[in-house]
């Protein structure tokens, strides 16, 4: 029995001293899997804020971009309506120049897509035109008044000339009336 026990207490050391080792060992395996789970979410929580902040530049950087784009597109619009207005502007002296007439018939925005030299040669070719017609209509009445001049030559003058007879006939025959008395009477003759 002593040696029982003996042979126990031997053992019951050995178990105690295995049992504190194997305590020890599944307290290390408790520690370094603790420290490793630590680690995994300190991992976990480093990549969640590296995706945050990565996100956050992204998002900083969409914005700036929309902010950037609308103000390109903006400066744009700003721009084509400036030049639409210097447009209209420079279409609006071609017209006190020239007339409203050569841009009838065209709108806002047709006069504002033309080119300058075009509304230049539109204006123009209707200024040529208005001078044409101006020349037709002259020569038209040119040819009227040398038609009424021959016309006049030829029937009137003729009358004219009668009529400067017959006045001619009684101016003589008036003059020879006042020529008798003046004879027979003595009395001045007074002129008409």
């Amino acid at each position: 029995r002593h040696d029982a026990i003996s042979n126990y207490l031997k053992g019951a050391k050995k178990d105690q001293q295995n049992m504190i080792k194997r305590k020890e060992m599944i307290e290390n395996r408790k520690e370094y899997y603790e420290n490793l789970n630590t680690e995994k979410e300190r991992a976990e929580l480093q990549e969640r804020e590296k995706t945050r902040v990565e996100a956050a530049k992204a998002e900083t950087k969409r914005r700036d971009e929309e902010e950037k784009k609308r103000t390109e597109e903006r400066s744009a619009r700003e721009e084509k309506h400036k030049d639409k207005l210097l447009k209209m502007e420079r279409v609006k002296k071609l017209m006190e120049q020239v007339g409203e007439e050569p841009f009838k018939g065209l709108t806002e925005e047709e006069l504002c897509e033309m080119e300058e030299e075009d509304l230049l040669a539109r204006g123009i070719e209707y200024m040529s035109k208005e001078k044409n017609e101006f020349k037709q209509k002259m020569k038209q009445v040119e040819r009227r008044l040398d038609y009424n001049t021959r016309a006049q030559r030829l029937v009137e003058i003729p009358l004219f000339e009668d009529e400067w007879e017959v006045t001619q006939k009684e101016n003589k025959v008036w003059w020879e009336k006042k020529e008798r008395e003046r004879e027979r009477g003595g009395e001045p003759v007074l002129c008409v």
